[in-house]
């Protein structure tokens, strides 16, 4: 359910006069992607808290997938009203943005989600001019909260969006668009971070064309759909990339490790990230 321990410790601190030391959190092994694995454990940490301190006695509660799903938050869902100027080559030059995200009734990890939403708005396209303006919006539903990917997924699908829509209206092959104007090295990210020569995209993307033989194969498919009017196949190649850890908060871009190399050449790793 949860990856940030240190939340439910203190917010079970606070709802029970207990000190944050006397309270011991511990977490299973956990897997999935369902979402929720920051922050949203404390509403049921803390409830849980005060109903064993009331009874003296161990209190214990399992949400099954639709009640944790109605509860505990999703997603964010996001919606985006964007405007794109384009050479008539097909090279991007100017996108204005506003992305706005349903938080639900209370903030949460929605500024962080939209954060993340921002800086992946363009996916790996160079644009030279851009203005992005994020809204987090309340709502009546449940509070979303943070799940993998974290805005990343949203704003991507967002510029694969705009993309076809370019694509579309200059009659221009999608993956020629797509290869144009991927980023090249010593470019700029509308944050300002360098393109720099760790940036292998490119490279990927010719490596995997030529290894799955994509461009005979949507030869194929284009085929195929031409002489079938119900049945249709489809193929895509899309770049993406993610930010890592923390972009703006870099004091929690650490983590512990403990490597034992046995004699039989067998290896025990413990550490402290949540994969």
């Amino acid at each position: 359910m949860f990856c940030h321990s240190m939340e439910p410790q203190e917010f079970v601190s606070q709802v029970t006069g207990v000190p944050s030391n006397k309270v011991n959190v511990r977490v299973k092994r956990m897997g999935g992607a369902f979402g929720g694995k920051e922050s949203r454990s404390v509403q049921l940490a803390a409830i849980l808290a005060v109903a064993a301190k009331k009874e003296w006695r161990p209190m214990r509660c399992m949400l099954n997938r639709d009640e944790d799903m109605m509860t505990s938050g999703q997603r964010h869902p996001v919606q985006c009203r964007w405007k794109v100027g384009v050479s008539l080559d097909g090279k991007l030059l100017a996108l204005e943005a506003d992305v706005y995200d349903n938080g639900g009734y209370s903030q949460d990890m929605s500024g962080a989600v939209m954060d993340r939403c921002c800086t992946h708005l363009e996916n790996c396209y160079e644009i030279p001019h851009v203005l992005i303006r994020g809204h987090c919006c309340k709502t009546h539903t449940h509070s979303n909260t943070a799940f993998r990917g974290f805005g990343g997924p949203q704003a991507m699908f967002i510029a694969e969006s705009y993309m076809s829509a370019v694509a579309e209206g200059l009659n221009i092959p999608i993956d020629e668009l797509r290869f144009k104007n991927l980023y090249k090295v010593g470019e700029h990210t509308p944050f300002l971070q360098k393109i720099d020569e760790d940036w292998h995209i490119p490279m990927m993307m010719e490596q995997v064309r030529k290894e799955v033989d994509y461009d005979n194969r949507r030869a194929a498919i284009e085929k195929f759909n031409s002489e079938h009017k119900w049945r249709k196949r489809g193929i895509s190649m899309i770049p993406t990339k993610f930010g890592l850890s923390f972009a703006t908060a870099l004091h929690l871009n650490q983590a512990t490790a403990s490597v034992k190399i046995f004699a039989d050449g067998s290896i025990l790793l413990h550490h402290g990230g949540t994969e």
